[in-house]
């Protein structure tokens, strides 16, 4: 009996063994990465990874990225102290704690597809440029994410993906085909292939850049801006509602000039 028993015994183990991961963190592994030389808050791995000194235990109170975040907060947020807007939607991260917002997830974002282009703003989801489909917007409630792809776009609202358009498919999360043309850069937005549709404008601290088949949006503190062809209006920006001191005045066009201050516009 004793020996059916240790039998079964290494049968559930060995079935254990399968089932977990292939990457097996050792007691000693985690224990490295909990350590803690300087004491002060911020485990040694998290410090070499960002650049701060594990062996200094005055860096907790430094603002590395000029947020307004000490490094201690922003590891206990889980934002990053390396950029004041961790969730690139144009609002500092100390900014979004102090007003109630979430600093890891977009407030606004853009997504530009073939021929259309896609906003989420204070009033939800906003699409322009050619319809085929994906200019029709369904009742959404709360989205947190929008992307376009050729004849149709999707949102993120409460985990579910919604599609609206022709052809149809999954979106979220996948990066467009045209993804790494244009980037951020300390002097402004940098094309690879200008030729595809002009020289971008210079937009200053822009947040996201989205490009499509042939026209490319961006966005930053005073709103949404599109270049390119225009060939069916991708370039046409709608007056979107980007009001996060909700005073009344929208950042897009500019028509805030103090985008974070609701006593001042």
């Amino acid at each position: 009996m004793k020996n059916k028993v240790l039998k079964n015994n290494r049968f559930y183990l060995i079935v254990l063994l399968l089932l977990l991961p292939f990457s097996i963190t050792t007691d000693s592994e985690y224990k490295e990465s909990l350590e803690d030389y300087d004491g002060d808050g911020l485990p040694d791995a998290y410090e070499l990874a960002n650049n701060n000194d594990p062996f200094d235990r005055n860096d907790i109170s430094k603002d590395a990225d000029g947020d307004g975040l000490t490094i201690l907060e922003e590891f206990l947020l889980g934002t990053s102290d390396q950029n004041p807007d961790t969730d690139f939607d144009t609002l500092p991260d100390a900014w979004e704690v102090v007003n109630g917002r979430n600093p890891l997830l977009a407030d606004y974002q853009i997504s530009t597809g073939t021929e259309s282009s896609c906003a989420l703003t204070d009033n939800g989801v906003v699409c322009w440029g050619k319809n085929n489909g994906s200019l029709n917007v369904p009742e959404l409630y709360n989205p947190t994410a929008v992307a376009v792809g050729s004849t149709f776009a999707c949102a993120m609202e409460n985990s579910e993906e919604i599609c609206w358009g022709n052809n149809q498919e999954s979106l979220i999360g996948k990066p467009s085909l045209t993804e790494g043309i244009c980037s951020i850069e300390e002097n402004g937005i940098v094309c690879q292939d200008e030729g595809m549709f002009g020289s971008p404008p210079l937009i200053e601290n822009p947040a996201q850049v989205s490009v499509g088949e042939s026209s490319a949006c961006a966005l930053a503190p005073d709103g949404v801006t599109c270049w390119g062809y225009n060939l069916n209006g991708e370039n046409d920006v709608p007056a979107l509602v980007i009001d996060p001191d909700g005073d009344g005045y929208s950042n897009q066009g500019g028509v805030d000039a103090f985008p974070l201050d609701p006593t001042r516009w």
